[in-house]
């Protein structure tokens, strides 16, 4: 939605970043395939808790990239299942199929951050306090977005209501995490 990217655009100011970020508001998967990106390579793409937006991880990951810059990275803040568990989700995977995936596509894991869910020990709650505490500033600008856009209301409703359920599931069926990765020498694989 625009008024998310007009928010984001006063944070690039705000941390002075704002003439190495650019904001587009769009389906990434029309983006994607329909401009021409070959001249404009890029150091990081960040995929933000929006899943495998491309087909699965492999689908998604070969898409990308060619759009990427040799020493680049694809930043992927998400989650998966953990292997024993029997959660099921469309857009949610087991770790070991996201890594072979990641392979396939002829890229390697570089770095991984965890995020512990309540079900896991993490030495203190702090992933939990940072949860409520994004779930309520989130909340909080729904609301603000709702009050400037009012015919819109149902919509900003409605992302609350999807994004409670996400969070309930981080809880206590993903794993949340933070992948960091990067283009491998070998050749993808099918």
């Amino acid at each position: 939605m625009q008024q998310f990217i007009d928010y984001a655009k006063i944070k690039a100011e705000d941390f002075e970043v704002a003439d190495l970020c650019s904001f587009q508001t769009g389906d990434i998967r029309k983006i994607v395939s329909q401009e021409d990106f070959s001249n404009n390579l890029f150091d990081v793409i960040i995929l933000g808790a929006i899943g495998p937006v491309l087909g699965d991880y492999f689908e998604t990951l070969s898409k990308l990239s060619p759009l990427l810059k040799e020493d680049g990275l694809i930043i992927i803040d998400d989650g998966y299942i953990p292997e024993n568990s029997d959660y099921t989700h469309p857009q949610a995977f087991q770790k070991s199929r996201i890594i072979e995936d990641i392979r396939r596509a002829g890229m390697l894991l570089a770095e991984e951050v965890l995020f512990p869910n309540e079900g896991q020990s993490s030495g203190n709650n702090s992933a939990q306090l940072n949860y409520q505490k994004e779930f309520g500033n989130l909340v909080k600008r729904c609301k603000e977005l709702i009050a400037e856009h009012p015919g819109k209301a149902h919509l900003f409703q409605d992302y609350i209501d999807r994004q409670k359920t996400e969070y309930e599931s981080f809880k206590k069926d993903i794993t949340c995490c933070t992948f960091a990765i990067k283009k491998s020498c070998l050749k993808r694989q099918l």
